[in-house]
């Protein structure tokens, strides 16, 4: 039952945030530039660009931006997905009768 646990949460959550960040640093290279304040700016910049521009499927200056789209909007699709699953998941795992203590404990956490 530990190993089970383990995967669900500890390593699924891990994995899942390696995924975000391997695919926004890949959306981030992949940027084709532009930003606020400079339209004509080559490439992606974490210091002038927001995070959110990644997700758009133009960049500022107007270039098409497939490869981050896909890649920035996934991340967030996995992301959440994972994280919903791990949520729904340890209430299950609270709420189980052999956890006395961890259920009154949470129930007055959610108070």
């Amino acid at each position: 039952m530990h190993s089970k646990e383990r995967l669900l949460f500890f390593i699924l959550p891990l994995a899942a945030i390696v995924i975000f960040v391997v695919l926004v640093f890949t959306g981030a290279f992949a940027y084709e530039g532009g930003n606020r304040l400079d339209h004509s700016s080559v490439g992606y910049s974490f210091s002038n660009n927001y995070l959110s521009d990644l997700g758009r499927l133009k960049t500022v200056s107007g270039v098409t931006n497939t490869v981050p789209f896909y890649c920035f909007n996934g991340a967030l699709i996995i992301l959440s997905a994972v994280f919903s699953f791990y949520f729904l998941l340890s209430l299950i795992h609270i709420s189980e009768p052999t956890r006395p203590r961890l259920i009154s404990y949470a129930v007055f956490c959610l108070k």
